[in-house]
């Protein structure tokens, strides 16, 4: 808890919200980034695409900035208007919800003047992870961060054309440039219900869910490099996200027959390490860089005392916005329990762009 509270002063008191002079004319553009349709929080799902702050740096092609543009306190698809020193091949950068989480890093060094970022530099801005036990919550809303950049952490394929940026042939006033982000975090989501024909005699609770074996650091960009760095076997037991506590347990509702229910979520750092198959199975090899699940479930019947039985899940690699779900029913024959882990497209809205206004 004194992390989080640590973290979420941090995310608070460093708003450096400035950026570089943007570039007077002679081009007048605005730019649409995809977006949720209302305030992200953490239970809800339709949310997931909120942005509250987005940064857009455009750069010509050879490298020089020709605009920039600072949009906060957003709610809701926004168009941002940017004024482009010149048109012609551009080049456009953006990171959203820059200010939730860590504090992004170039070259190891702490993002403290966004007005004297280079090209180069946001194409090697990282968020370090080192001490950090979740994603912090500010006035109830848990944000991630997010970028145009389609390049994959755990692979060398290339998603677009461009690796870093939307390139775009700026043409004159008056014109729209669709942007769309995703997610630099994967996510993860626990679906469990307890099975229908227990009825009310039974009652089944969540009451721990914690993440452990998590990397010290992964990169928003990545700048030619596919190693994650990982802390000592020593220290990566200190490394670990517990969002389901007993203090807060979760009663789980009967399955319904066509569907799961989702009880409780986090985000996940991208890591090519994992499981091997859907079951939640040890690795193999590198067992102490995969992330482990561990659960503790609450079983009681009418009229007696809770009974407690714990699970361990090994959740597969970990690609940038990618859902892992782990899905699971309770029913009274605990022990042959086994989970379905699931690894899904983070759902990403379309862009539907209006005439310029």
């Amino acid at each position: 808890m004194a992390v989080l509270l640590a973290l979420s002063h941090l995310s608070c008191s460093r708003d450096d919200a400035g950026g570089p002079s943007g570039p007077t004319g002679p081009v007048d553009v605005q730019v649409v980034v995809s977006n949720g349709d209302a305030t992200r929080s953490a239970g809800a799902s339709s949310t997931d695409n909120e942005i509250q702050r987005l940064r857009i740096y455009a750069f010509n092609a050879a490298g020089a900035l020709t605009g920039y543009a600072l949009a906060d306190n957003l709610s809701g698809r926004t168009y941002v208007p940017m004024a482009l020193s010149e048109g012609g091949d551009t080049y456009f950068y953006v990171i959203a919800n820059d200010h939730f989480g860590p504090n992004p890093m170039v070259q190891d060094q702490s993002v403290n003047n966004w007005a004297t970022l280079t090209q180069t530099d946001l194409q090697s801005v990282v968020f370090n992870l080192w001490n950090f036990a979740g994603w912090t919550q500010i006035d109830g809303k848990s944000i991630s961060p997010m970028s145009n950049n389609r390049y994959k952490e755990t692979s060398g394929e290339l998603l677009y054309e461009n690796d870093y940026a939307t390139p775009v042939y700026v043409t004159g006033n008056s014109q729209i440039i669709p942007v769309t982000v995703q997610h630099v975090l994967g996510r993860l989501r626990l679906m469990f219900n307890k099975d229908a024909s227990l009825g009310d005699e039974i009652s089944v609770k969540l009451t721990r869910a914690a993440v452990y074996h998590r990397p010290d650091a992964f990169r928003l960009y990545n700048s030619g490099s596919d190693v994650i760095a990982f802390t000592d076997k020593s220290d990566v037991e200190t490394l670990v996200d517990e969002f389901v506590s007993e203090e807060a347990s979760i009663a789980l509702d009967p399955k319904p027959a066509d569907s799961y229910t989702e009880v409780a979520r986090t985000f996940l750092a991208p890591n090519p390490y994992g499981s091997p198959d859907a079951k939640g199975t040890a690795p193999a090899t590198d067992t102490d860089k995969a992330y482990r699940l561990e659960l503790t479930v609450s079983f009681a019947y009418s009229g007696g005392g809770p009974m407690e039985k714990s699970y361990t899940v090994y959740l597969p690699p970990v690609a940038r916005n990618a859902s892992i779900d782990v899905l699971g029913t309770f029913t009274a024959a605990i022990d042959d329990l086994t989970f379905n882990v699931m690894t899904n497209a983070w759902d990403e809205k379309v862009i539907t762009v209006p005439p310029f206004m």
